[in-house]
C-alpha cells in the first residue's frame, strides 16, 4: 500500500507518466495473488491502471504485461491474455517480468515446455531476483518435476531468507513428492514468525501438509482457524479446499473450490495443474470448474 501511495504521488506530479500507472497495476496484481485483499477489490483497480498506462503509452511492455495478468487472473480470458503477454514481449524482449508472467500463464494452461523456456528466459534476464527463481521453481512443481524445482526454491531463499512464501512452496513440493519430514522441516522455519501468524496461504499449505502426512487433528485445527478468520477478513477458499483434498474429503474440497470460483479467486487459474488437487481430476464437478475458469480440459 505504501508503494501505491508513491505511485499515486508520481501521478499527481505527472498525470501522463505511464510507468506509475503500470506500477499501480502490478502492485494490485501482487496483492491479489497473495490473497492480501479480495480479488473483487484488487483486480478491477489493476485493470483500470493498466488500461490507463496502455492508453498513455501503447509501447509500454510493463503496461501490456500487467493488462495480460488481469485478463488471465480475473477475466479468465486465456486467448486475450496471451495476446497481451506476447505484445509485451514483442515490445521489449528484455523485460524479465513479462517473460515471468507469461511463463506462469503458460504453466496454468499445462504448456510446461513453453512455460519453462519463458521462465528460464526471465531468470537469464534477472538472475539475482529471488522472486524469479522461486516462481520458476513452482513452474517445475506444476510440471511435476519436483527434483528440478527444489534447487530453484533454495536459490531464491538463499537470496532472500525472509521470503516465507517461497519456503512454504518448497515445503509443499516436498509434500507432493511424499517427503513429509522435509516438508515439516521447512515449515518449522516458518512457524512462530510474526509474519506467518495469520497468513492464510502459509496456514492453508501447512494444513495440507498435515493432512497428507496423516496428522488429521492438526489439519482440522487449521480448518477451524481459517473458518474463524473468514468471519472478519477475506479468506481464499482455494487453500481451504486443498486441506479438504489432502484429507480425502472430495465433496468438501469441490464445495470450497466452487466458492473460490464464485469469488473469482486468483488461484483458480492454476486449478488444472496444481498438485493440491490431483485427487479430484476424475470428478465431473472438477471438470466443470475447469470449464468455468476457461482452462483446457485435456
Amino acid at each position: 500500500m505504501q508503494a501505491i501511495r508513491y505511485f499515486n504521488e508520481a501521478i499527481r506530479l505527472d498525470p501522463t507518466f505511464a510507468p506509475a500507472y503500470a506500477g499501480i497495476a502490478d502492485t494490485y496484481i501482487d496483492l491479489a495473488f497473495v490473497d492480501l485483499l479480495p480479488p473483487s477489490e484488487t483486480f478491477p483497480k489493476a485493470k483500470d491502471a493498466a488500461l490507463k498506462a496502455v492508453e498513455i503509452d501503447p509501447t509500454s511492455a510493463d503496461a501490456h504485461a500487467a493488462l495480460g495478468s488481469v485478463i488471465w487472473g480475473y477475466d479468465w480470458d486465456a486467448a486475450a491474455a496471451e495476446k497481451q503477454f506476447s505484445k509485451a514481449i514483442g515490445l521489449n524482449p528484455s523485460n524479465s517480468l513479462a517473460h515471468l508472467r507469461f511463463a506462469m500463464y503458460l504453466a496454468s494452461m499445462g504448456r510446461f515446455d513453453e512455460a519453462i523456456r519463458e521462465g528460464r528466459k526471465a531468470q537469464e534476464l534477472d538472475p539475482l531476483s529471488p522472486y524469479t527463481n522461486s516462481l520458476l521453481g513452482y513452474i517445475y512443481t506444476f510440471a511435476r518435476k519436483y527434483d528440478d524445482a527444489v534447487p530453484l526454491f533454495k536459490a531464491g531463499i538463499d537470496m532472500e531468507p525472509d521470503m516465507l512464501l517461497a519456503r512454504a512452496e518448497l515445503a509443499w513440493t516436498y509434500a507432493f513428492k511424499g517427503s513429509y519430514a522435509e516438508a515439516m522441516a521447512e515449515y518449522s522455519k516458518i512457524l512462530g514468525l510474526p509474519a506467518a501468524a495469520d497468513d492464510q496461504i502459509l496456514m492453508g499449505g501447512l494444513g495440507y501438509v498435515y493432512a497428507v502426512s496423516g496428522r488429521r487433528r492438526e489439519a482440522g485445527e487449521i480448518l477451524a482457524r481459517l473458518n474463524e478468520l473468514s468471519k472478519s477478513k477475506y479468506i481464499d477458499m482455494y487453500m481451504v479446499a486443498a486441506i479438504h483434498g489432502g484429507l480425502g474429503d472430495r465433496d468438501s474440497a469441490l464445495d470450497q473450490l466452487n466458492k473460490a470460483c464464485e469469488e473469482r479467486s486468483s488461484s483458480m487459474v492454476f486449478l488444472k495443474v496444481d498438485p493440491f488437487f490431483d485427487v479430484l481430476h476424475s470428478e465431473p464437478r472438477f471438470r466443470e470448474l475447469l470449464r468455468r475458469v476457461g482452462l483446457p480440459l485435456t
